[in-house]
């Protein structure tokens, strides 16, 4: 009887801490979904809102909004993020999948027609709830 107490003593403790685990995870996660909006907002507007062509760097595109290689929305992406100009507009997205849960693993992309979503659902995200896409900021291709 004190064995089985043990055991389960012990697996209810590896649960609780899988699931702290999984909870900070998916905090984290959260937290990076909301700054890529954020740096897709700044990207849109200093990429597609100015008429010089926009720089195929993603420091230099945030430096032309305020920060550039300083610009605080980059420590929540250690990888950094990938900004690609396919005229007439652009691409961001993570590098790479980082974890969104315990057992899963996704990655960040937009475009300027597309909103911020994870690659692999298709999930978009947003800052918080009852979010809405402004109206006329994602451009619609003919």
């Amino acid at each position: 009887m004190k064995k089985l107490f043990i055991i389960l003593l012990g697996l209810s403790l590896v649960a609780a801490g899988a699931w702290v685990i999984d909870r900070r995870i998916r905090t984290d996660a959260e937290i990076r979904a909301a700054n890529f909006i954020t740096a897709h907002y700044l990207v849109r507007r200093a990429a597609i809102d100015t008429l010089d062509p926009p720089p195929n760097d993603i420091r230099k595109v945030l430096n032309r909004s305020w920060g550039g290689n300083d610009h605080p929305l980059l420590k929540y992406f250690p990888d950094g993020l990938i900004f690609k100009v396919t005229p007439p507009g652009f691409r961001l997205e993570e590098p790479e999948a980082r974890r969104i849960s315990l057992f899963h693993s996704d990655r960040l992309v937009a475009s300027d027609t597309e909103w911020p979503q994870w690659e692999k659902s298709g999930t978009k995200v947003w800052k918080f709830e009852g979010q809405e896409i402004p109206e006329g900021f994602l451009h619609k291709r003919k």
